[in-house]
């Protein structure tokens, strides 16, 4: 099923403005944005850093039933609102806290956002949705780095205050909209063991080592190049993201990531050149466009190994590990400029190999697009067949991956266990509903699905 941006954005229109409005107002202001660096001066860095901790902090936690209550969020946002109107004001020690506060709820939001999409919105779109959102946040963006160099610094601090405040505005919306959604996860998650899925941490947090070295190394570079790059900065990220989700759902999540380093190879190539007008062109250029893809693998993969694994958690603290990634590297990118390297080889170096890394590490993992045309229940219907109770839940798991239309090997990759143990769930699981093979597991189960009267 393909389906037009347009219609997509007309029925989720609510959770696509929300995400789309959260990480606007994050990369605008606490996640190295460009109002940061213009309010706080020299002092920016360290504050991105530290604000980067507080949304992996917003992001890591388990929902809870405070979360569900306006009184929370209200409250927070009436010691917020007024620091960051005068943020630009305010002695460190309050810029620091304004920062942490405002990356802790905005995180928590997104947090919150992964769990109502994951249950409300279908697999096969999921990648034109998170490229819908990301082309609001970067539209954004694009027009704070427009109009920035001719406000105040005042004026340009009600953005992150408005855009924060219309965030939680949404959180609400979605919550009153999907209520019965929150609820069910926040039940679901009680005892869920999340250990199995270090391999998929490890994976994003290298991917975004790089994301760090782009916000602390390869931006600040191009301050000679000021009143281009005010109108150019994200201008291809704004192209290359609706290339992005067509790319997801059309050809696969590892073909979106692996365009999207060779572009980023691209642009790090020409950064190593000598800086000229043209380097910055195509430095900026594929540079955009790289990260578009990136971004958009990230999100959309964390998706669907939350989905493939049964374990919702896992999506949250996917961009989790993706911000982890991100801080490290700006904290590297920190101490290579102290080093005296600045913009040379080396920088480019240490870029190059964590993207070459993740690309190793990739092949180790499935690939999570689902075919179009493939009918598959949802492991939560799969749950209510009570034919298949005498399954136990690991059975259950790996019954599910077969429907999926996963081989052993596959299923031990999404699931995190050897190959011998799938044959051994897999031989149970035959015996238990006395089949013989795979295609008589998903005629069976059909059959159950039927006469169970479980709509798909």
């Amino acid at each position: 099923m393909n389906k037009s941006y347009i219609s997509i954005f007309k029925k989720y229109h609510l959770l696509i403005l929300t995400l789309g409005f959260a990480y606007g107002s994050t990369i605008i202001f606490t996640l190295f944005g460009p109002i940061l660096n213009y309010t706080a001066g020299t002092f920016a860095p360290a504050l991105s850093i530290i604000a980067v901790m507080f949304h992996v902090v917003g992001f890591l936690l388990k929902p809870t039933s405070i979360t569900k209550r306006p009184t929370f969020f209200y409250v927070c946002m009436v010691i917020l609102l007024p620091l960051v109107v005068t943020f630009h004001i305010l002695p460190h020690y309050l810029q620091l806290i304004t920062t942490m506060l405002y990356a802790y709820i905005i995180g928590r939001i997104g947090c919150l956002w992964t769990y109502i999409a994951k249950e409300n919105i279908s697999s096969e779109i999921r990648g034109k949705v998170i490229s819908l959102s990301l082309f609001i946040s970067f539209t954004i963006l694009y027009f704070v780095h427009m109009t920035l160099p001719v406000l105040s610094k005042g004026i340009s601090l009600l953005f992150p205050a408005v855009l924060s405040s219309v965030t939680v505005f949404m959180y609400f919306r979605i919550i009153q909209k999907y209520s019965d959604t929150s609820v069910r996860y926040i039940e679901k998650m009680k005892g869920k063991n999340t250990s199995n899925f270090v391999f998929v941490y490890i994976f994003l947090i290298v991917v975004y080592v790089a994301g760090g070295f782009t916000y602390t190394g390869i931006y600040p570079s191009f301050i000679g190049y000021a009143h281009i790059d005010r109108y150019y900065n994200v201008l291809f990220y704004l192209i290359a993201i609706l290339i992005a989700g067509i790319i997801l759902e059309k050809y696969g999540r590892k073909t979106c990531f692996v365009l999207g380093v060779g572009l980023l190879g691209i642009s790090f190539t020409f950064f190593n050149m000598q800086s000229s007008l043209f380097t910055y062109f195509i430095t900026q250029t594929f540079l955009q466009a790289g990260w578009a893809f990136v971004n958009a693998f990230g999100w959309s993969f964390s998706w669907d190994m939350a989905e493939r694994s049964k374990n919702t958690i896992l999506f949250s603290r996917g961009i989790s590990a993706m911000l982890i990634g991100t801080t490290i590297g700006a904290i590297s990118s920190h101490v290579i400029n102290e080093l005296g390297f600045g913009h040379s080889s080396v920088r480019g170096i240490v870029t190059f190999i964590p993207l070459f890394l993740a690309i190793m590490i990739l092949i180790f993992f499935p690939e999570t697009l689902k075919n179009e045309d493939e009918k598959i229940i949802p492991f939560d219907e799969l749950q209510q067949i009570k034919e298949l109770n005498v399954l136990t839940p690991r059975e259950l798991e790996v019954c599910y991956q077969i429907l999926l239309g996963l081989n052993n090997e596959d299923i031990g990759k999404a699931l995190f266990i050897s190959k011998s143990t799938v044959k051994t769930h897999v031989s149970r699981i035959f015996s238990k509903l006395y089949i013989s093979s795979r295609g008589e597991l998903k005629n069976t189960i059909e059959k159950y699905i039927n006469e169970n009267s479980i709509k798909i």
